[in-house]
C-alpha cells in the first residue's frame, strides 16, 4: 500500500493479491506477470504496460485505465467502475468480455 516505484521493469513477476492502495506507480512495464486478484485503489500511474500478463479478476477502483494497454494480456473477470475504464486499450475479445460490465448484450 503507498508504494511508490518509478521506472521499474517487473518480467516474469508474482504479484497475485497484491494490494497497490494509494499506490504511485510512473513507467512500470509489466511483462509476463501474475498479478491474479490484485488490488489497485485510487493509484496514480503515467506510462505504465503490461505485456501478456495475467490480470484476471483484478480489482481497479477510483483508478483511470486511460491509455492503458491491454491487448496481450489476461482480463477477464476484471472489476472496474465503467467511468475508470474510459480510454483503455483492449482486443475484440476483451471488449466483448468488457462488454457485461456496461450491461450490454452482443449477439
Amino acid at each position: 500500500m503507498e508504494a511508490d516505484l518509478h521506472s521499474c521493469c517487473l518480467e516474469e513477476s508474482n504479484a497475485s493479491y497484491a494490494n497497490f492502495t494509494k499506490a504511485n506507480l510512473k513507467d512500470i512495464q509489466w511483462k509476463q506477470s501474475i498479478l491474479k486478484e490484485a488490488s489497485f485503489e485510487e493509484v496514480k500511474w503515467k506510462g505504465n504496460t503490461f505485456e501478456q500478463s495475467d490480470l484476471r479478476n483484478v480489482q481497479f477502483f477510483r483508478t483511470s485505465l486511460d491509455q492503458i494497454d491491454f491487448t496481450t494480456s489476461q482480463i477477464e473477470g476484471i472489476v472496474v467502475d465503467s467511468k475508470d475504464l474510459k480510454g483503455a486499450i483492449v482486443n475484440i475479445e476483451q471488449a466483448i468480455d468488457l462488454s457485461k460490465l456496461l450491461g450490454i448484450q452482443i449477439k
